[in-house]
């Protein structure tokens, strides 16, 4: 279920000790800063969150204000009745809230949430034990249904879009996907089976138990741009200007028994070989190669 931003003041009595609610974040880069952060957070006199600012990706080359949220409640109530988002544009590239409708949220005689059209769910069922049991979508055969075992452990939800059905199953610390395993957990993150063989992540979690964070270690690869036709289907797709750079010149080849090569010359316009754009993190290493004569 989606989280609709509520915060809550935490006190510690035992040692008189106050956690304060966020008012700000800032990224610790000084390079990014500007570009993701938060703010104009403010709470009412109950401790719920009344207005929030984010700054994120626009665009693939644009950074701004995204976010420009109001948070209103039912009269007498902590309960939330809606969220208004000012920077209304609903195409930015970044996670950020999507106000898809100006209609109050609805809630069950139990309190729970039943309708949400800024997530287009249109309705929420719960069985006995107050546990959503299938939540539907705008749209066409869109829904996700769950089932539980009598304590209220998971154990399948089955997601429903169109004519495409996905199955999750849990058994135990062992989740399958359409009955092929997925992933495994353990008490610092997850195993996950890619490529058949697993790929081991660790969680970060915050002073809630929320997963702030998934490190995984880091995982080496190489591409090569030989040139030669034949290992053209699998080049072009790493590499831009493979067929538009390749030339047939067998003495300055570099690979055992091919013969093209990425022949510049620049009075016949041709300027520019084989290239790749590469995203990068802090911390990665990048290689780079190639033969020149």
């Amino acid at each position: 279920m989606d989280s609709f931003g509520q915060a809550q003041k935490q006190v510690k009595t035992n040692n008189c000790e106050q956690t304060l609610p966020e008012t700000h974040a800032e990224y610790a880069n000084e390079v990014f800063r500007s570009s993701y952060k938060v703010g104009y957070i403010n709470y009412d006199a109950n401790g719920n969150i009344t207005t929030m600012q984010r700054v994120n990706t626009k665009t693939i080359s644009n950074w701004g204000l995204i976010d420009n949220l109001s948070y209103s409640y039912f009269t007498n109530s902590n309960k939330l009745a809606q969220v208004t988002d000012y920077q209304s544009n609903v195409t930015y590239i970044s996670q950020d809230f999507k106000d898809k409708s100006t209609a109050q949220y609805e809630y069950d005689g139990n309190e729970n949430l039943s309708k949400n059209l800024d997530k287009e769910i249109t309705s929420i069922a719960y069985n006995h034990l107050n546990l959503p049991a299938t939540i539907t979508f705008s749209g066409t055969n869109k829904k996700i249904d769950y089932w539980y075992d009598a304590q209220g452990t998971k154990l399948r939800q089955v997601t429903t879009d169109g004519a495409t059905v996905k199955r999750l199953d849990y058994l135990g610390e062992l989740v399958f996907d359409n009955s092929a395993i997925s992933y495994v957990l353990h008490e610092e993150g997850r195993a996950t089976y890619e490529n058949s063989a697993f790929q081991y992540e660790f969680f970060v979690k915050d002073h809630l138990g929320n997963v702030r964070q998934v490190i995984r270690a880091p995982i080496s690869g190489a591409r090569i741009a030989t040139m030669e036709p034949e290992n053209a289907e699998e080049e072009e797709k790493d590499f831009e200007g493979i067929r538009e750079s390749r030339q047939g010149a067998g003495e300055h080849n570099k690979t055992p028994g091919g013969y093209a090569t990425a022949w510049l010359n620049a009075g016949r316009n041709r300027i520019l070989g084989p290239s790749r754009s590469q995203e990068v993190q802090k911390g990665d290493n990048v290689e780079l190669g190639v033969h020149v004569q």
